[in-house]
């Protein structure tokens, strides 16, 4: 068992934790270390949403926790004032990795698991796997860590999954604490079980961050000349001063182009009085930009409509985090700066620069090739029944969708509606007989791999549905024992060519052919072939 030195509570997923904790005891094992901050849909944008807040601000003045509401973002909060390194704090929300820029790990639960912790201080958690990148150089000025987390991303995505903590060594001239904030709060979108600085530890590969060339976007899709309605600078981690100051810098003496609305949203209370005092929000309004409260994010207060595209500097761009029917593509601050003074998207999407890609591949193929042992992750289950068509899966009518991340919104939709809110990468797929039958459409194994599902493990697959995962990088599994025993919400541990563990209990898999797990692990058939002939 792991010992937990705060928790975090701070949106719905909490309170279902709450709700769970309250039938089961009625204390806390430390109310001081249980913080509540409310930093999501501030202020509430429904009677739904406001009547949630208010059970979660019972709970914190039922047992007298630190509270907090509107003030600030958690992530930030935590960091600069109550973590230090070697601290465990356990969340419900992926902000909390931004905790590593000070040695601490943050570790992010389903409720049923905060419950847990909430009644006793504790943790239980398996062997965790460690990737380690070293930083030396300087990164150019007009750049911003965003690069170097999304060049990161790229490069090094296939080695890491929902066991891996990813650490990074400082060895440039110091990083400043928000830009190792801002390096460990994007590398959630990776899918670590955690991200961290530490002190000294054995390198997998070093990046030199003087080869860090431009900034860029994603989805990589996003083109040169397209036109945007609307800018976010804002946000966990958007919100930054430096983000604010070097916004204000930008536009200085200059007016927005017309058809653009810009919103700023500092990330906390103390953000927001800095700004303004240093004059930054009164440019910022002078050249026809918009101040929103704190906390804000683009779905309560800078909404987009229908085909319309959102430029943003935060990290988050599902399909609902500013209106359903628009496009949200991420990057730099600068670059967004420079779309709402231009109205259009200003640079063609490069790839990772060539000399980063050859500094590091050599080790990163060694170490993807180092494959003797069996692969072994766990996750988080959802379960299925008999008969998971790919209708179910993913249906027609949401197919001609333009970007990925929307298809990805209405998964299991037609059986499922909320689920594809609650899926997380890293999470497995547990369902009965014949998974996947119907019709042959590959979209239907594309899309689950791109909602991060590491794995699905049933009874039977449905022949066509098995090879469209494969070819997709996705792991299937036989296991006629297991969906009958295991319960939405387990955890269990895959072992790739041995065994599948849940509640200490193994179950027995067939064996993988290499081929095939060749193909899992490059990533699916077209990043292998590409492998082989040299292109990636």
């Amino acid at each position: 068992m792991l010992k937990v030195n705060y928790a975090l509570l701070n949106n719905k997923i909490s309170l279902q934790a709450i709700d769970l904790f309250s039938v089961k005891v009625t204390k806390p094992w430390d109310a001081n270390k249980i913080y509540v901050i409310q930093d999501q849909v501030i202020p509430p944008n429904s009677p739904e949403v406001s009547a949630e807040q208010h059970r979660i601000a019972a709970f914190a003045k039922e047992y007298n926790t630190p509270y907090f509401y509107g003030s600030t973002m958690a992530g930030h909060y935590l960091t600069k004032e109550i973590v230090k390194a070697g601290d465990v704090v356990v969340a419900t929300d992926e902000d909390i990795f931004m905790i590593g820029a000070q040695g601490a790990l943050g570790i992010v639960v389903d409720a049923a698991t905060m419950a847990e912790v909430l009644a006793k201080g504790e943790l239980e958690m398996s062997a965790s796997n460690y990737f380690t990148i070293k930083l030396q150089g300087t990164l150019d000025a007009a750049l911003d860590m965003r690069s170097v987390a999304i060049t990161i991303a790229e490069i090094f995505q296939p080695q890491v999954n929902a066991k891996t903590i990813l650490q990074f060594v400082d060895c440039t001239e110091g990083l400043k604490l928000e830009e190792k904030m801002l390096l460990c709060g994007w590398c959630q979108r990776m899918g670590a079980r955690s991200v961290l600085f530490t002190e000294n530890a054995p390198e997998d590969v070093v990046i030199d961050l003087a080869e860090i060339e431009k900034g860029y976007v994603l989805p990589a899709a996003s083109t040169f000349g397209k036109d945007v309605i609307a800018v976010y600078i804002g946000g966990s981690q958007g919100g930054f001063l430096e983000d604010i100051k070097l916004t204000a810098e930008l536009l200085k003496n200059k007016k927005l182009a017309r058809k653009v609305r810009l919103s700023v949203a500092p990330a906390s209370s103390e953000i927001y009085y800095m700004a303004a005092t240093a004059g930054y929000l009164t440019t910022i309004m002078q050249a026809g930009g918009l101040i929103l409260n704190q906390c804000a994010q683009p779905s309560e207060q800078a909404r987009i409509g229908e085909g319309e595209v959102l430029v943003s500097n935060d990290i988050h761009n599902e399909p609902d985090y500013a209106g359903k029917g628009g496009e949200i593509v991420l990057t730099d601050t600068r670059t967004a700066v420079e779309t709402a003074l231009k109205g259009y998207l200003g640079f063609e999407p490069e790839t990772i620069p060539e000399s980063v890609v050859e500094k590091v591949k050599e080790k990163v193929v060694a170490k993807e090739d180092n494959a003797e042992a069996p692969m072994t992750f766990t996750g988080r289950v959802w379960k299925f029944g008999d008969d998971i068509d790919t209708d179910i899966i993913m249906p027609t009518q949401h197919l001609s969708y333009a970007s990925m991340d929307e298809i990805k919104s209405h998964i299991f939709e037609p059986l499922r509606p909320e689920l594809a809110k609650l899926v997380q990468p890293g999470d497995i797929i547990v369902g009965g007989s014949n998974f996947g039958c119907g019709s042959s459409r590959e979209q239907a194994a594309e899309i689950l791999a791109y909602a991060g599902i590491k794995a699905i493990v049933a009874k039977s697959f449905a022949r066509i549905f098995f090879r469209n995962s494969i070819n997709n990088g996705m792991l299937l599994i036989e296991c006629p024992e297991l969906p009958d025993e295991v319960a939405e919400g387990d955890v269990i541990t895959v072992n790739i060519n041995k065994c599948i563990e849940h509640k200490g209990k193994e179950y027995a898999i067939p064996y993988l052919s290499d081929n095939l797990y060749r193909l899992v692990r490059a990533g699916g058939l077209v990043k292998s072939t590409k492998k082989q002939n040299g292109v990636l």
